[in-house]
């Protein structure tokens, strides 16, 4: 029997006997069965913030349900006086979740291994010492329950190649063909067939590497499908053009952040970490820095024989060209932008391995004459004077080197990129 601190029994004794109607049903009990009763009785009545949950003695609200604290929904997120659905598929730990986007009133049941705090937790509907177990018929020796063989598939571990299985799920390589896992005949006769996407892979087949052909985010080995082609962790195939595969870096690309065509504004420039932000004040970091005309740029050193695009590969961002440089306004507001962040200082020099470097102390060398590409000029550099020069030449926006052809220039220089 269930037991009742004394103040509680008395409370709720008084409430019978001498409240109106109490001993026939109303007050907080329900015909005389006591507290917490009035929680399934389909109204919002005694202390819950919802129709029958919320309180100090019903059950957590799901979202879109009246709260009043965070503790009265499920998801542990009360916004507005209510309650906001649970988030299962954040990556995370949160509300009633007795794990990571799984467990408690609103997420899926969590797989074996996963921590619990009752059977309701489980798929398997076994929970022991707060753990997701197999079910007991997962080890004994026959094919019951809800196994596809023996001890396996199903809500028990997955099966092995050449076990029978209902689905995907059910087998340890994620292929199940004709009721047993494996691949099919087809998935090894080096043809494109069947219900692939590219040779021998994606569809019903083992999943494609990066660069293969797919249909969706399970066709590949890193799960990401990008316009058709299988990319790597944040990479994705933005321009739609096979040819030059996963051209985008999704985590920096301002054009790009987080997915394809997801540009930044002019409030938030920078993309770091796939979420648009706004410009930083490292000249030398991925998030840059602010010029004192408003440009949000990064240093970097650039290899002799980079191409027109080295700063979209190397950082997601854009390069400068000579015209911006010499007749857009860039030199001068950007070489004093270094002057603030490095003085005279030189960087790069002569030392082709510090491409792409992130970070003042990563890009130090001995000398850092500039390093443009002149789209203009059948692909040559500009090449400026040092900005070690403490006299006037190493701040001269007008008097350079003559272009020169990338085969004749192999020494990394310092370069600029713009969010």
């Amino acid at each position: 029997m269930r037991r009742w601190g004394l103040a509680r029994w008395m409370a709720w004794v008084g409430a019978a006997t001498l409240g109106t109607g109490a001993a026939c049903g109303g007050g907080d009990g329900v015909n005389g069965q006591g507290p917490g009763s009035h929680c399934g009785n389909g109204a919002k009545d005694a202390d819950e913030t919802g129709k029958d949950c919320g309180g100090a003695t019903c059950a957590k609200c799901p979202g879109g349900e009246g709260c009043v604290h965070a503790k009265d929904c499920a998801s542990g997120s009360c916004t507005n006086g209510l309650c906001d659905a649970a988030a299962c598929d954040d990556g995370m730990q949160g509300g009633d979740e007795t794990d990571v986007d799984c467990g408690g009133a609103a997420c899926p049941k969590c797989a074996a291994g996963k921590a619990c705090l009752s059977g309701d937790d489980c798929i398997t509907g076994v929970c022991n010492n707060n753990t997701c177990k197999l079910a007991k018929t997962c080890s004994n020796g026959a094919k019951d329950g809800a196994e596809t063989d023996v001890d396996c598939g199903g809500t028990c571990d997955k099966c092995s190649d050449g076990k029978k299985c209902g689905a995907a799920g059910d087998c340890q390589s994620g292929m199940c063909n004709g009721g047993t896992c494996g691949p099919a005949a087809s998935c090894m006769d080096g043809k494109l067939n069947g219900s692939e996407t590219d040779v021998d892979c994606g569809g019903g087949c083992a999943k494609c590497a990066d660069g293969k052909t797919c249909k969706i985010a399970a066709d590949c080995t890193n799960a990401n499908c990008s316009n058709g082609l299988c990319c790597g962790t944040n990479l994705g195939n933005c321009d739609n053009n096979p040819a030059n595969g996963c051209e985008a870096k999704l985590d920096s690309d301002a054009k790009n952040c987080g997915k394809c065509g997801m540009a930044c504004g002019a409030g938030t420039p920078v993309c770091s970490t796939s979420k648009c932000q706004p410009c930083g004040t490292d000249c030398f970091g991925q998030a840059g820095c602010l010029t004192d005309k408003g440009k949000c740029i990064t240093f970097t050193c650039r290899p002799g024989g980079a191409l027109a695009n080295f700063c979209q590969t190397c950082k997601g961002l854009k390069d400068v060209n000579t015209d911006q440089w010499f007749n857009g306004g860039y030199c001068q507001d950007v070489i004093a932008a270094y002057r603030k962040a490095a003085g005279f200082q030189t960087m790069c020099g002569n030392n082709a391995a510090l491409a792409c470097c992130g970070g003042a102390a990563s890009c130090a060398g001995t000398d850092n004459a500039w390093h443009l590409f002149n789209v203009a000029a059948n692909g040559t550099y500009y090449v400026g004077p040092s900005l070690g020069d403490m006299g006037a030449a190493g701040s001269n926006c007008s008097t350079w080197n003559l272009p020169i052809q990338p085969s004749d220039f192999m020494f990394g220089r310092l370069t600029v990129c713009e969010h």
